[in-house]
């Protein structure tokens, strides 16, 4: 499983990654998946990187001694990072650069620059080089490192933490463009949009999952709100005067009503306008990160502009994906009987791709009192009392007398397809105005789970449950047979048995189904 959330004391204490060799083994030892601009990814700290930004994290942890009064920029790459710096820095320190004057380093310099990030600028390929006697207080430092893995001295502090959210949808094609002009100004190949957005909703992008990232600043804003500052650029675009006036107030720097009267907050909008950023000749035609040039970091700045590119029903979906991918992230995980990751998800254990289906089943599904409901754990005869259940309850419309036997439902279709299940069957479950009431349904979810409109509706649930072991056979052969027909490696029966054995398998644990029952 990958690591877990937090610091990395035990990884220094394990490997000692004072040099290369450790930090490779490290890497080694990482789940790895295709970057962006990078060739790969690794999964540190529950969280997607290269393996540069792992090695710059874990110095960044180690090594980094906050003060009281730092303040520090949070953000996912592409999210409005570049204009908060400017914002920030022009509001920290205007007792030292009047923000209506020629010379303010806003002119000179790139935003980056002044406010450097830890995993690039501080602790990045020579993280010996940095003088931190340079900065001036307050010191300003930026990263897209997630709340959790900020180093401790961050943590204990009493120091300043903005954190700047946004539209995963504009988000997405600001971090495509950017990538892809690098790639482009590197003579790289470039990502197409399906590519890129395939990997973005199953959170392998830098420092993704997106909903993981955002959550733990959104949770430190609410849990210490004079410490974490959480903003939205949406609305920052929409009322921008407000929401500087909110963050001096968070600085403990409010403006004065000599400065709002005399314009002081009107200069800094201008000196930071995304106009006025993108026409400066340091922003044009220099470089700050890793030798990206500047004018990669100013391409609209504008809000919404994702809907040239997806339509909003597409969106829909794969914002639905996303939140799926992020739930995903924060689950329990073992290794699956059908080649697969099993998660434990509302106290039972079950494959990826079923997850999403029982959301949309406890979310949607309207239970009629008429409704009929098989249930059982796999394997445990649910085929047999389908059909069953089925000849029982459709008697009085399909004959069973030997003249017209042959019409029968059950000589031509099997009970999976007369009896869909709510998680399996999709494609039944979105027209259910074709099914003939008495409606019958089936599921192996637990009790606890089924929808409110289940528990709350007079409807019948019929519950069979069969001896552990042969149930356990029944699966393992099933599994087996499922594996073999895919040319996949099958499980042993040791091995299977250990698992059935500690509740990880399909929909269980076994005796916790059936007590829910």
């Amino acid at each position: 499983m990958p690591p877990s959330v937090g610091h990395c004391d035990d990884e220094e204490e394990k490997l000692g990654l004072e040099d290369d060799f450790h930090h490779e083994e490290l890497l080694q030892s990482l789940p790895k998946c295709k970057g962006w601009v990078k060739p790969h990814f690794y999964f540190f700290q529950n969280f997607w990187s290269s393996q540069n930004i792992v090695k710059a994290t874990i110095s960044f942890q180690k090594n980094f001694q906050a003060k009281d009064t730092d303040i520090f920029l949070t953000s996912l790459p592409k999210t409005g990072t570049t204009w908060l710096k400017a914002l920030i820095f022009a509001i920290a320190k205007r007792n030292r650069f009047n923000p209506s004057q020629n010379d303010h380093p806003l002119l000179n310099y790139n935003s980056h620059t002044l406010v450097p990030f830890f995993e690039f600028d501080i602790y990045g390929d020579n993280p010996n080089d940095f003088d931190f006697s340079t900065l001036l207080e307050p010191r300003i430092f930026g990263t897209h490192i997630p709340f959790p893995s900020l180093s401790h001295s961050i943590h204990n502090s009493n120091c300043k933490i903005i954190y700047i959210s946004r539209n995963p949808f504009d988000a997405f094609i600001s971090l495509w463009h950017f990538s892809n002009n690098i790639l482009s100004s590197r003579s790289l190949p470039t990502l197409t949009l399906e590519e890129a957005f395939e990997r973005y909703c199953e959170g392998m992008h830098p420092y993704g999952p997106f909903w993981s990232h955002q959550l733990g600043y959104w949770k430190a804003s609410k849990d210490t709100p004079n410490k974490a500052l959480f903003l939205k650029y949406e609305e920052l675009k929409a009322n921008t005067k407000f929401e500087l006036k909110k963050m001096a107030q968070f600085l403990d720097c409010p403006f004065s009503e000599e400065e709002e009267s005399g314009g002081v907050i009107d200069s800094i909008i201008e000196l930071c306008s995304f106009k006025k950023m993108k026409e400066l000749e340091i922003n044009k035609n220099g470089k700050a990160l890793e030798n990206v040039e500047n004018k990669h970091y100013f391409r609209k700045g504008e809000t919404g502009d994702w809907v040239n590119y997806f339509s909003p029903d597409h969106c829909e979906e794969e914002e639905e994906k996303l939140r799926l991918e992020d739930l995903l992230q924060s689950l329990p995980k073992e290794k699956g009987w059908l080649g697969q990751y099993m998660y434990l998800y509302q106290q039972f254990w079950c494959r990826s791709p079923l997850i999403q289906p029982t959301i949309n089943f406890q979310k949607h599904f309207q239970a009629k009192h008429s409704d009929i409901v098989i249930a059982t754990l796999s394997k445990s005869g649910t085929t047999w009392l389908k059909a069953l259940a089925f000849a029982t309850v459709k008697r009085g419309r399909f004959i069973l007398t030997s003249q017209q036997s042959d019409s029968h439902p059950l000589l031509s279709s099997n009970p999976h397809t007369l009896v869909p299940f709510f998680e399996l069957h999709s494609n039944a479950m979105s027209d259910l105005s074709t099914l003939p009431e008495p409606r019958m349904f089936s599921t192996h979810i637990p009790f606890p789970s089924l929808s409110h409109s289940v528990h709350n509706s007079n409807c019948k649930i019929v519950y069979m449950c069969r001896n552990p072991f042969d149930t356990f056979i029944s699966y393992w052969h099933f599994s087996n047979n499922v594996m073999s027909s895919q040319s996949l490696p099958t499980i042993t029966l040791e091995e299977a048995f250990a698992g059935y054995c500690e509740g990880i398998h399909s929909y269980g644990p076994f005796w916790s189904q059936i007590l829910g029952y």
